[in-house]
């Protein structure tokens, strides 16, 4: 608990740096002229000397609220009762991953694009809208789930801009795994998709979490290389054209790293399960901020919000450093 805290006073001390999916704010042609590597603006942002005094300021800050944090025991007593109320609502994670799944699903192929809002609409936003009333009336969802991962896929054959998306990949396999839950068609009617594969789905539900974690911090870490440190000046355009440096007032260079190494450094944390519950919240956080304050589409959020919902619920899982060190951890 004393380390949560500590990571939530880091993280949203630096929050407002952040800003994600840049392409999905800036019209194509911006998009199109400002693609392309630049080092040099990179590594000088990591030289200037403010980059520097703002760690150390935000370090001895820590240090004076770490002290206050740590005396106050009622408040350490109280997460503790509400994460295992959170646990109990083990039983409703497929449905919440269906729900997100399915509106995304539908929101994109009725909204006129093919899962990401950068793609424009084909004959296969018309089977993805289709897939997503499975999803939410909970009928044949694992066999839904495989042909949602198909589609994905060959969408990402096709569309390289879908790497910025890996999280779909994490939502298909877990709901395989987890099945449809309550509610649903396939619990109300009682149809036993997969009989012969069923039993072994269900022994490895517990690999859910990981699955989880693992494709959105890739995610996460895809975003921060591909749209911050290798075409930074995507990001730069985002940070212009929002008057972001009016804000916290340092040059867009700076806000461009520091925006790369929040997502960095939450999609490492996903994807180790160090600090899960907490760094789950703060990107559950930072993703509603950067929705409302920029205008991007709801819809394309919709499965990002329902993932890191569940994984609130559900915590790190098997493979993690959390479950390594036997650690608990809080939704702050």
């Amino acid at each position: 608990m004393r380390r949560d805290l500590l990571l939530v006073l880091f993280l949203l001390s630096i929050l407002p740096f952040v800003a994600a999916h840049s392409v999905y704010v800036l019209d194509p042609q911006t998009v199109h002229d400002n693609m392309g590597r630049d080092d040099l603006y990179v590594t000088s942002a990591l030289a200037q000397p403010i980059t520097w005094i703002c760690a150390v300021g935000i370090l001895i800050l820590i240090l004076i609220l770490r002290h206050a944090a740590l005396s106050y025991k009622p408040f350490v007593s109280y997460m503790s009762r509400c994460v295992r109320q959170l646990e109990g609502y083990k039983d409703l994670t497929p449905w919440m991953l269906r729900l997100s799944l399915g509106i995304a699903l539908i929101g994109g192929g009725v909204g006129g694009f093919f899962i990401s809002p950068t793609l424009p609409f084909s004959y296969l936003s018309l089977l993805q809208t289709a897939l997503g009333f499975v999803f939410l009336l909970g009928f044949g969802v694992r066999i839904a789930s495989v042909l949602t991962l198909g589609l994905f896929l060959y969408g990402l054959s096709v569309y390289p801009e879908l790497y910025g998306n890996l999280e779909l990949i994490g939502a298909t396999l877990a709901l395989l795994l987890l099945g449809s839950g309550k509610p649903g068609l396939d619990d109300i009617t009682q149809l036993h998709w997969w009989r012969h594969s069923a039993r072994w789905l269900k022994a490895h539900q517990g690999y859910a979490s990981f699955i989880l974690r693992f494709f959105l911090g890739i995610t996460f870490i895809f975003l921060a290389f591909h749209e911050k440190f290798l075409n930074p000046h995507l990001t730069e355009a985002v940070v212009n054209q929002y008057q972001l440096t009016r804000f916290v007032p340092v040059a867009p260079n700076i806000w461009v790293v520091g925006a790369g190494l929040v997502e960095l450094t939450l999609g490492l944390l996903l994807l180790f399960g160090f600090y899960t519950r907490t760094t789950a919240t703060l990107s559950f956080a930072f993703i509603g901020l950067t929705l409302f304050y920029f205008g991007e589409s709801v819809t394309s959020h919709v499965t990002l919000f329902g993932i890191l919902s569940v994984i609130n619920v559900l915590g790190a899982g098997r493979y993690s450093l959390d479950h390594y060190l036997k650690k608990r951890h809080f939704v702050l």
